[in-house]
């Protein structure tokens, strides 16, 4: 039987559930289910899925009380429509918003969406929720749409929601010109998050994309340049940070940033990272992982230029001045090690002897010293065209086709 969603009669509601360390792959819809609960850890959890119908991996419907989601590393790759990663909500407008000494907390997660479809991706939906910490996660929403999120802040019962904290987290926005990092669907419900505090958040998309739309209790504030977000008077960007993370690679969400080390504020009761490692108690990191920045930081924003039928150009963006790269190439699906390798003296690069209409990736590793070097960075793939016809008459007989 369903529970009753008044507030002075929440005892219908379970209570005590605990999911942790399980890994859940290829699910359809979605990975985790726990509807009109009190109670509930999901931790340490893995939940991948490239399904194309599925539309998040972990919900919590009609949440009750004390709803704490820690250490899990969630992937979904899909095609379906309002797709949100994590859900915690509480439909019925007499539903319990929350109770300030039975807190919910989302914590110490990496938060994945990289999928196709660009209606209203988010990583994290809170939806009439009170008292919800959210600290030290580590977002990547692929935005293909103006409707991508990071973190949504949405309303529909028209009541004042307290206690709602987003800090010391990574956002980032895979694409350039769409999405937000923090995102509320209007002014009305802007006025609704009462005290909302929101610092010390890395926010990073390629280009100097920048746009947050942040519930400020009063209305909605809206940014557009990283600029004007760090000298708003609301407190938004005290300790906010622009830059790239480092991500270990497109779905390694372990961070290596030396700009972003050491970053965060301290909170005495998020202890450790993700991996279990100790937080510092005086400098704990920006995001899931607490780490140590490598001494030579890969090479990052791959890409490339004027690609024809038999020759490319490659580049990428260098962590350090004066360092030299190796590049290695082949058609996708390579092997690292059975590739074609360059060393390079500078961050472009040209590929020859290609063939036409064939797809190629590489990689590159920043040589730092004679003794010190990256890890390799890619792969970055391009698919040359078909070869240009200059000669006539022309044959083609298709006797080697399959």
């Amino acid at each position: 039987t369903g529970p009753s969603t008044t507030p002075s009669k929440q005892v219908n509601y379970g209570t005590d559930i605990t999911i942790s360390n399980n890994t859940l792959l290829n699910f359809r819809v979605k990975g985790v289910i726990v509807n009109h609960y009190h109670n509930v850890t999901t931790d340490g959890n893995t939940m991948s899925t490239s399904n194309a119908a599925c539309n998040g991996a972990a919900s919590f419907w009609d949440a009750g009380d004390n709803i704490t989601f820690t250490k899990n590393t969630l992937y979904v790759s899909s095609t379906a429509a309002n797709t949100r990663v994590v859900i915690i909500a509480m439909a019925p407008s007499n539903g319990p918003a929350g109770d300030s000494t039975k807190p919910g907390l989302v914590a110490n997660n990496m938060i994945q969406y990289a999928g196709t479809n660009s209606t209203a991706p988010t990583g994290l939906l809170l939806k009439n929720k009170a008292y919800i910490k959210v600290y030290n996660n580590t977002f990547k929403t692929k935005n293909q749409g103006g409707a991508a999120n990071c973190i949504w802040l949405d309303n529909n019962n028209a009541r004042s929601l307290e206690g709602i904290e987003v800090r010391n987290n990574v956002m980032t926005l895979e694409n350039s010109g769409s999405g937000q990092f923090v995102y509320s669907g209007s002014n009305a419900i802007g006025g609704r998050y009462k005290n909302i505090v929101i610092d010390y958040n890395d926010y990073y998309a390629p280009n100097s994309y920048f746009r947050n739309i942040v519930p400020d209790g009063t209305s909605r504030s809206i940014y557009t340049t990283f600029a004007s977000y760090k000298a708003n008077t609301k407190g938004f960007g005290v300790g906010a940070l622009n830059v790239d993370p480092g991500f270990v690679s497109a779905t390694d969400l372990h961070a290596t940033s030396a700009v972003m080390n050491d970053s965060a504020a301290v909170i005495a009761s998020i202890t450790t990272d993700i991996d279990g490692d100790t937080r510092s108690t005086t400098n704990p990191d920006i995001g899931a992982d607490e780490y140590t920045p490598p001494t030579c930081p890969a090479p990052s924003a791959l890409g490339a230029f004027n690609v024809t039928s038999t020759m490319a150009g490659i580049y990428w963006t260098a962590s350090s001045s004066g360092s030299t790269f190796k590049v290695q190439y082949d058609s996708v699906g390579f092997t690292l090690g059975s590739g074609m390798v360059m060393n390079v003296s500078n961050d472009t690069a040209s590929i020859s002897g290609l063939s036409g209409q064939t797809t190629y990736s590489f990689f590159v590793m920043e040589l730092c010293s004679a003794t010190d070097s990256s890890t390799w960075q890619g792969p970055y793939s391009f698919t040359t065209p078909c070869a240009t016809i200059s000669t006539f008459p022309y044959l083609e007989t298709f006797d080697n086709a399959p």
